[in-house]
C-alpha cells in the first residue's frame, strides 16, 4: 500500500526485480501499478495477483476496502489470481462480503483464484480474544469460499494451527 515504501523500494521496478530474481511464486500489485509496470511484470514470468480493493490508512473511522478493479480489468493485465481484504467487525462488514462474494464467482468462472485478506478489525471486536478472531476469519474465508487466507499471524503457534484448521480446505 501507499505507506509501505522506503527510498529503495518505491520503485515498483525494484520490487519487480527481487520478485523475479527471487523466483517468487506471485506478486501483488494495484491496478495502477500493473498498469504502468505491464511490460515488466510480464517480463519477469513472476505471476500477477491483482489486489482489486484497497483504502489508505488516513482515515480513523469504521475501516471499509472499496472494490478498484474488476475481475475483468485484472485478466486483461495478466493476473493469475486476484485478492479482496475484508475487515470483520466492521460496520461495512456485509458489503465487502458482498462485493467478495460477486469476486469470487467471476474469478472462479474465469478460472482463476481468489485471496482473501481477512482482518478483523472494528469498535465491535473490543474484549475479543485474539486467537479466536484469527480463527472465525480463516473460517469465514473457507465459508465464502476464497482459495487463500491472508491473516494477521499473532504469535502464537497454539492460535495459528486453530485457524489453519478452521480454514479447512481454503
Amino acid at each position: 500500500g501507499p505507506i509501505e515504501f522506503n527510498d529503495k523500494n518505491v520503485d515498483p521496478a525494484f520490487i519487480i526485480e527481487i520478485a523475479k530474481k527471487g523466483k517468487y511464486s506471485g506478486m501483488i500489485f494495484q491496478k495502477g501499478i500493473a498498469e504502468k509496470y505491464n511490460e515488466e511484470i510480464k517480463k519477469s514470468k513472476v505471476p500477477l495477483i491483482i489486489k482489486l480493493n484497497g483504502k489508505t490508512n488516513l482515515y480513523e473511522g469504521e475501516p471499509i476496502s472499496r472494490q478498484l478493479c474488476t475481475v475483468k480489468e485484472a485478466l486483461k493485465l495478466g493476473a493469475k489470481a486476484v485478492g479482496y481484504t475484508i475487515y470483520l467487525g466492521s460496520a461495512y462488514e456485509s458489503e465487502m462480503m458482498q462485493e467478495f462474494e460477486k469476486i469470487e464467482r467471476e474469478a472462479h468462472k474465469n478460472g482463476i483464484e481468489v485471496i482473501a485478506w481477512i482482518y478483523p478489525r472494528g469498535k465491535s471486536l473490543k474484549g475479543r480474544h485474539e486467537g479466536e478472531l484469527i480463527a472465525y476469519a480463516a473460517r469465514t474465508a473457507l465459508e465464502l469460499g476464497a482459495d487463500m487466507v491472508k491473516l494477521k499471524y499473532n504469535g502464537n503457534l497454539k492460535d495459528l494451527k486453530w485457524a489453519v484448521k478452521a480454514a479447512g480446505r481454503t
